[in-house]
């Protein structure tokens, strides 16, 4: 928590860190990305993807509600609701059918809770949005 408000603070006043303190900072900011991808590819090995015979039906729900009920509300809020352009309705659409994002398996992992699903709807959403981004293009290109 102090080091939230003290960054919090030295961001809004503007004050600019000397290099010795940002660099160390930025390296291991630049690292995060990488060091996510290379937890998740380790917890697929050896791990058969729908293997956890009590979580398929989860799973397969998720990622069915992530692959095309998401993309499928997106659409209809965009075009229905908020009246977008065509263009903004193509955008709003592709966002929301983009792959369900690394940082839920990190935060499963790290609190314990419902590994296996996040990885297995990370995996399955990953391969899965590539047709699902190609009808939407074109639909609404």
């Amino acid at each position: 928590m102090l080091g939230s408000v003290l960054g919090t603070l030295v961001s809004v006043s503007g004050l600019d860190l000397p290099p010795v303190v940002m660099e160390p900072a930025m390296l291991i900011a630049n690292a995060c990305v990488p060091i996510m991808l290379i937890s998740y590819g380790i917890s697929l090995h050896g791990q058969r993807v729908l293997g956890a015979s009590g979580r398929r039906r989860d799973i397969v729900l998720a990622s069915t509600l992530k692959l095309i009920a998401m993309p499928l509300i997106a659409w209809a809020v965009a075009e229905f609701v908020f009246g977008l352009s065509a263009h903004d309705v193509l955008i709003v659409t592709v966002l929301a059918a983009l792959p369900t994002a690394q940082n839920v398996f990190n935060y499963s992992q790290r609190y314990d809770v419902g590994e296996t699903i996040s990885r297995d709807t990370v995996f399955l959403t990953t391969i899965g949005c590539v047709p699902v981004l190609l009808l939407v293009t074109l639909l609404l290109g």
